[in-house]
């Protein structure tokens, strides 16, 4: 996964992402800045589970489902890109 782009997000606490290169603004959950977050610190899949799941006390199975879901958005949003 390419992240490169996340890097240059500003995110508030309130949840408000800007996107300076295409000027767009995103809202997300706290899950997400969650998510976001460790993924600009380049952290893997698993480990984000286990920092959602903690975080949350919420079950592997829905926390999992939950990132990939997540990620996609962000695939379709433009903002990471998929490694081949």
């Amino acid at each position: 996964m390419d992240t490169r782009r996340l890097q240059a997000l500003a995110i508030s606490e309130s949840g408000l992402i800007f996107e300076p290169v295409s000027g767009y603004i995103f809202t997300s959950s706290t899950t997400g800045i969650l998510i976001i977050n460790a993924l600009k610190e380049g952290k893997g899949v698993h480990e984000i589970k286990t920092i959602v799941s903690d975080a949350f006390d919420v079950d592997e199975k829905t926390v999992e489902k939950d990132i990939f879901d997540f990620i996609s958005q962000l695939i379709n949003c433009g903002l990471i890109k998929e490694t081949v």
